[in-house]
């Protein structure tokens, strides 16, 4: 009989589950990021990076992309629409608010979905002291693998 040591029997982690213990017990990916190909790509489509929003002027339009690192939905009060609250955020950590108005909410919802890599068109708001994007359009990005 086969003397095998108890790690011969354990397969090892995958990349993708590494990288969610580094995420989850250090609270940023440290080694590399599960969606890099993505969040590389988006920086030939996009007009601003994220790191450079508190330099622009209130009302520009942009053209951000990151990972949707969370998103809170909420009805209004006015007519009980559905609208959502979205914070990207890049390979650096950094990250921005994005409000998606019920019209926007509604026509691009199926999009935002956490950890997903997104495509934000719209306008800079800047009346709270920190930038943040009135999102007009939601793109998905998907890197063409070859």
């Amino acid at each position: 009989m086969e003397n095998k040591s108890f790690t011969d029997k354990i397969d090892d982690f995958s990349t993708n589950e590494k990288l969610a213990f580094e995420k989850e017990f250090l609270g940023l990916y440290l080694t590399s990021h599960p969606q890099l190909d993505n969040l590389v790509y988006i920086k030939t489509i996009i007009s601003h990076e994220l790191e450079v929003l508190t330099e622009e002027e209130e009302g520009v339009r942009i053209k951000i992309g990151g990972i949707i690192e969370s998103f809170r939905r909420i009805f209004t009060k006015r007519n009980n629409s559905e609208m959502a609250f979205l914070v990207i955020a890049n390979e650096k950590g950094f990250s921005v608010e994005c409000v998606v108005f019920p019209r926007v909410f509604e026509q691009y919802k199926n999009l935002l979905i956490k950890d997903s890599v997104i495509i934000v068109e719209g306008h800079l708001d800047t009346k709270n002291d920190r930038p943040a994007i009135i999102a007009e359009k939601i793109t998905q990005v998907n890197y063409p693998v070859s």
